[in-house]
């Protein structure tokens, strides 16, 4: 059923939007009886994602899956809540085959108590990651339905979106590169010697929270991911990594204070012709480690702290990463009390 091929005398009507959401469900191998026990037509929508993403997820508890993979039902629950859902009622059937072959697969080597714990935190970490992919999609479903798409179309069209096949392809892809170029990372710092002494950027975009109080949710949702898009293409072009976005914020590293320079006179010069507030940016140069795909250590907590003291528009550095950027112009900006640090001498990027 597409959108097509819908019978044209339908009127639109509430009956009829149930209809269809109901064939829906059916059409993706559903349970018809499930969508005859509810007139809610966004619960009918929900039975349909549920059908093409995890098929017969209605047929045991957890504790049954538990069961079923010859599992400890306490490492199952664990596993459960490292992937940020909460622990079920007992009697409540959420799961199916594919969560059995999932959780036997999961716990495969893990042969001790710190086998769990390490599966754990990488279950964690993976669910992290993936929440934030599987939101693209959410986000078409969201901006159908704001627009007045009805509710039987916006389904629909999200429902022939998904290409589970091609989906988990790209991501395994996506994840051997980045499993290689970070191994690699990783032995190219020990063969130089850097250690970890890192050069630190925090960006910010100026007056965000006010924006966040005029701005649509649809408009301020395309300014971040303008941001977004800005600070990914930028950061990768001269060479460093983004660590994150926190909303108004990226936080990205280079091997060398070139490099995070580099960027961010990039990032200042193209912030206001793609539509955006000014920047202002915070940078150090010190300790800093990696750890569970974050980037930790006193170099990071410092930038952090910097960038409140630039003004828009411009760049703050320590005196520790003004002293490594050989051949730069700065001037002097005093000493600043940074919050948890004490006072530290700043200087800011020369631009006359």
């Amino acid at each position: 059923m597409t959108e097509d091929t819908l019978d044209p005398s339908l009127d639109g009507s509430p009956d009829e939007e149930l209809d269809e959401l109901r064939a829906l469900v059916v059409e993706q191998g559903g349970d018809p009886q499930a969508a005859q026990t509810t007139d809610d037509p966004l619960e009918l929508a929900a039975l349909a994602f549920d059908a093409v993403l995890i098929p017969g997820s209605d047929r045991y508890t957890l504790t049954e899956v538990a069961q079923r993979a010859g599992v400890d039902p306490e490492a199952a629950h664990r596993l459960w809540r490292a992937m940020g859902f909460p622990d079920p009622a007992v009697d409540t059937k959420l799961a199916g085959d594919l969560d059995v072959e999932a959780l036997r697969l999961a716990v495969s080597q893990m042969v001790d108590h710190q086998g769990l714990a390490t599966g754990v935190r990488q279950t964690r970490i993976w669910a992290a990651a993936l929440a934030r992919i599987s939101e693209l999609w959410v986000d078409e479903l969201r901006s159908a339905l704001d627009a007045g798409t009805p509710i039987p179309l916006a389904t629909e069209a999200a429902v022939t979106q998904i290409d589970l096949d091609r989906v988990t392809w790209l991501l395994g892809y996506v994840h051997r590169r980045l499993m290689a170029a970070g191994l690699r990372r990783e032995l190219a710092s020990r063969s130089t010697g850097r250690g970890t002494e890192r050069a630190v950027a925090f960006a910010d975009l100026v007056g965000f929270t006010t924006l966040t109080e005029e701005l649509e949710p649809l408009d301020l949702s395309r300014l971040v991911e303008t941001f977004e898009e800005l600070a990914y293409e930028t950061v990768a072009t001269h060479g460093g990594r983004v660590v994150k976005t926190i909303g108004d914020e990226v936080l990205y590293t280079g091997e060398d204070p070139a490099c995070v320079l580099a960027i961010a006179r990039t990032l200042l010069d193209r912030s206001g012709p793609v539509g955006l507030p000014e920047l202002r940016i915070g940078v150090d140069r010190g300790t800093a480690v990696w750890y569970e795909g974050d980037l930790y250590g006193p170099a990071v907590n410092r930038a952090a702290r910097v960038v409140a003291e630039a003004r828009p528009g411009t760049l703050v550095a320590t005196r520790s990463f003004a002293d490594a950027a050989v051949g730069t112009m700065w001037s002097e900006r005093g000493s600043a009390e940074l919050k948890g640090i004490g006072p530290t001498d700043l200087l800011e990027l020369h631009t006359a």
